[in-house]
């Protein structure tokens, strides 16, 4: 009889079965470890954690901080930014900033639509941040809507931080006889200025007088109340006061009058008078000398017609600031006189001061109302807008689960090998001692058969 060489799946099968539980131990064991290894040491740091969202504040839509400078959407993730996020919270302690900001741990990208070469930003980010800087997955989602408290924080900060009455500074210290003239121009650049804060939150149109340029806000919130007024109701008050200027601006076109200190007296005034009647005559003095010049040279004769026209212009204020002090300037001799009404001339001048100072104080009282509202509207409307889906986890690291059932398939095959490797020699000696002895029985059997023949 041929004998069979090798083994048989049967055979196989027989092997292992005998070491099933040792083989299945082994297998539990190794998916174990294969799982605590991935899990605790290959995969560690590999996650990101991402978040969504929309920073919404009065101006956004025109990139702007309430302070005119660039909102900036990369700030929001700066080392300082997070520095401010990790000093909030004593659980952040451990989080390493230096790390994360310096070795693109943590990122931010702006969704943007466009054509043509246009880029349009539509408002919605997204912070990245990598799983390696945390201790757990509840830090993360904690610390990223801190970073974010602080770009609501920087907002709030700078709209506080601006000085509302700015450009008031200066007016005291305008003396001169022109003072209310320049007083005057101070006030008209504050007035417009609160117009131009007003009108960018109310969805108005203003000119500013400064840059002349427009700025126009998408979105609206002249409804938002302030101690008990709306900012549009703010807004009509600070045109009405607008209004009170100009009316000031015209009289003082049509007056020229004169600031001289309270305290001047019959004799200061004609001391003004009469300083003013010498610049007169000096001016018409330079004015002739011109003329002549001009007339003997064809070369520089624009230059001196211009000088004429300024030296004109100038003895026509003088003239009117004579009067606005109660006195006559006489062309012919170049003399002045008091007017007999002087008395009341002076008096509607140091009333006109007056007039010009107390709408120093309204303008400066509706400046600091201004600022008080419009920092309420800041720290009421803005805010952080999260996608609904919050902060959601990137996941960049093999799956567990997936590791474990290759690790107990590859661990069953390996084991099965291994044992029916070290098994099978004793296995092959038993059965060809066996298949031997079944051989010498049968050859046994047959010789009394044999013999009878």
């Amino acid at each position: 009889m041929e004998e069979e060489s090798g083994i048989t799946f049967g055979e196989i099968c027989h092997l292992v079965k005998k070491r099933i539980w040792w083989i299945l131990g082994i297998s539990v064991i190794v998916a174990l470890v294969a799982s605590l290894l991935f899990g605790f040491v290959i995969n560690r740091g590999k996650n990101d954690y991402s978040v969504t969202f929309m920073v919404e504040f009065p101006g956004v839509s025109d990139r702007q901080y309430p302070d005119g400078t660039t909102f900036n959407h990369a700030s929001m993730v700066y080392a300082a930014q997070l520095e401010a996020a990790k000093a909030s919270n004593e659980s952040f302690a451990n989080i390493d900033i230096d790390g994360m900001s310096s070795n693109g741990g943590i990122s931010i990208s702006a969704e943007t639509t466009g054509e043509n070469n246009t880029t349009v930003y539509t408002g919605v980010y997204t912070i990245t941040v990598s799983s390696a800087y945390f201790d757990s997955a509840d830090q993360a989602p904690d610390f990223l809507r801190a970073v974010l408290d602080q770009t609501i924080a920087t907002v709030n900060a700078k709209i506080s931080g601006m000085d509302f009455t700015a450009r008031l500074s200066g007016y005291d210290s305008l003396n001169s006889y022109t003072a209310y003239g320049d007083r005057l121009a101070i006030l008209r650049r504050q007035q417009d200025y609160i117009l131009e804060r007003y009108a960018a939150v109310t969805g108005d149109t203003q000119s500013d007088s400064d840059t002349t340029t427009q700025t126009q806000t998408t979105a609206t919130y002249g409804s938002f109340r302030y101690e008990g007024k709306s900012i549009s109701e703010l807004y009509a008050e600070a045109q009405t006061v607008s209004n009170l200027l100009s009316e000031l601006e015209k009289n003082y076109e049509t007056n020229r009058f004169v600031y001289l200190p309270e305290d001047s007296n019959a004799e200061d005034y004609k001391d003004a008078a009469e300083g003013w009647a010498k610049q007169i005559k000096n001016n018409a003095d330079e004015m002739l000398f011109y003329k002549e010049q001009f007339l003997n040279s064809v070369i520089t004769a624009g230059y001196y017609e211009q000088r004429v026209l300024e030296l004109e212009q100038e003895n026509l204020g003088l003239e009117a600031q004579i009067e606005a002090i109660g006195y006559t300037y006489v062309q012919a001799d170049g003399t002045v006189s008091e007017a007999p009404n002087a008395d009341t001339i002076r008096a509607a001048n140091a009333a006109f001061g007056q007039e010009v100072d107390a709408l120093f104080d309204t303008v400066k009282a509706n400046s600091e109302t201004a600022k008080s509202a419009l920092v309420a509207l800041f720290a009421a409307e803005s805010q952080i807008v999260y996608q609904q889906s919050g902060v959601t986890t990137i996941v960049n690291a093999t799956n567990i689960i997936l590791v474990a059932v290759a690790a107990v398939v590859v661990a069953f095959l390996i084991a099965c090998i291994v044992f029916c490797a070290a098994d099978y020699p004793a296995y092959k000696r038993e059965r060809d001692a066996k298949r031997a002895a079944a051989v010498a029985a049968s050859e046994e059997a047959a010789e009394p058969e044999n013999k009878e023949e």
